[in-house]
Order: structure tokens, then sequence, then C-alpha cells
């Protein structure tokens, strides 16, 4: 087993992008990643100059995207901590049901703060652009479900759990469809 030594993380540092200093190569990477993709893709090849200079202005606001985005991440993980329950391992449904909602509600002290808890915990599709400045929330679509021969609905949020049969070493692509095939027919879930 391999230790991981802390004093090479430490020894790391971040290096700061400077699209006017020629010694360094941040310009030439960018300028030959660009050239490569403008190959594949039968596009004229842009000069180094050129590069330089829109590299100038793309860079800060990359940065700042990824700043942005990053931040928008964190607050849907949190979303998703706040409102994810504890489930055993043979739960099959949805993360957030119907009957968790209500429960919610009829939990809550008043009306304001039960609509405004499950109003800051929905999850929303986030859609920006800097330049403007626009940042627009939507709520994501119906995730489409797929019907099983129980009867019984799956999305792609569900989890859908399969312990194999047999040891990890003799388990085959076989097993697993049938475990599948089995599970589909014998499901519990909502």
């Amino acid at each position: 087993m391999r230790i991981l030594s802390f004093t090479v993380i430490s020894s790391c540092q971040s290096v700061t992008f400077e699209k006017d200093d020629d010694n360094l190569a941040h310009v030439d990477f960018v300028m030959s990643a660009a050239n490569l993709r403008a190959t594949m893709y039968s596009l004229p090849i842009t000069a180094r100059h050129v590069v330089k200079r829109i590299a100038g202005r793309i860079v800060p606001a990359i940065a700042t995207t990824t700043a942005t985005v990053a931040g928008l991440v964190c607050l849907e993980l949190l979303k998703y901590v706040i409102n994810s329950n504890q489930y055993d391992d043979d739960h099959v449904g949805s993360f957030t049901s119907e009957k968790e909602i209500n429960t919610l509600a009829a939990t809550t002290t008043t009306i304001n703060n039960c609509e405004q808890r499950l109003v800051q915990l929905k999850s929303r599709n986030s859609f920006l652009n800097l330049a403007l400045p626009v940042i627009l929330f939507s709520e994501p679509g119906l995730c489409r479900k797929t019907r099983l021969p129980n009867g019984k609905y799956f999305s792609l949020w569900d989890r859908w759990t399969i312990r194999p049969c047999k040891q990890v070493d003799k388990y085959r692509l076989t097993d697993f469809i049938d475990q599948i095939k089995v599970s589909a027919y014998t499901l519990d879930g909502p």
C-alpha cells in the first residue's frame, strides 16, 4: 500500500498565466492545441500573435466563469445533501418522494416557511452569460421513466442495487444480465 506524501503536495504552487512573457510556454501550448484542433476540422491555422491577443481576453473570462460554475455546483450539492435521506441498500425510488415533501409540509410550522424551504431544496438548471451579466435558473425537466415488466417504473435518477450472486472473480456479464432480469420482475419500490 502506497502512502501519500504531503510534502509533495505542499511543494506544488500555482502558476499565473502571463501572455506577455515569451519565456513561458503558455501561449505556445494554447497555440499548438488550437492549431491541432483547427487541423483536425480543416480550419485555417492561427498565427502566434493572433492566439496571444485572443488568449489575453479569454483566459480571465475562463477563470471567472469557472469560479461561478463551481459556486453553482456547490449550491446544488448542498441542496442534494440537505435533501437526501439515508437509504438502505435495497431502496429503489426517487430521491425526493411526494410523501417526503408532504411530511415536510406537515412538520413545518407555517405555510411561508414550508414553501420557502421547498423552493430552496429544489434543484435548478443554471444558464449564465457573464458578458451581459445574466444568470438564469430553471426547473429541470422530468426524467424519462422506463416501464418494467412488473408494472413499476424506473428512471435515470433512481438507484438499483444488484449484489453479485457469486464471488467477484467468478461473476460474469451473463450473471449480471440474469440478475437484472430477475430483479425486474421482483422489484419492490414506489
